[in-house]
């Protein structure tokens, strides 16, 4: 059985719908990265004693995910403590007052006052 032609406005339903999607596309686009103020990379520097790396991560990592990345980064006996979870870590505002990072919300904290560039202590 042939399929039944389209009408007008079966056509005007269509170009809605295409434009709706890319006005959606272009809005989550845009929400995530620029309104937000979130860039998706970050650069996070972690002092080790009196050595300093640095890491390019993701911004929307959670803490454990931060911690695997360190853990992966040192690749030594400290990677163990950082991934058990026994090193704390810390981060240090602007203001100069340094924080521990306990959970997400801490970690999230920790990027916007730091202008999504933190710099991080692992403490023993």
């Amino acid at each position: 059985m042939p399929a039944e032609p389209k009408m007008a406005e079966d056509f005007d339903a269509d170009a809605d719908a295409d434009a709706a999607f890319s006005t959606r596309r272009l809005t989550h686009k845009a929400s995530s990265a620029t309104l937000s103020g979130k860039s998706s990379m970050v650069k996070v520097k972690i002092k080790l004693g009196s050595e300093m790396i640095a890491l390019r991560l993701p911004s929307e990592l959670t803490l454990r995910e931060l911690r695997a990345r360190i853990a992966l980064k040192l690749g030594n006996e400290e990677s163990a403590k950082a991934m058990s979870g026994t090193s704390q870590i810390m981060y240090h505002a602007p203001s100069g007052e340094s924080t521990l990072l306990s959970d997400d919300q801490d970690w999230e904290t920790a990027l916007m006052v730091t202008n999504y560039k933190p710099i991080l202590t692992l403490v023993q």
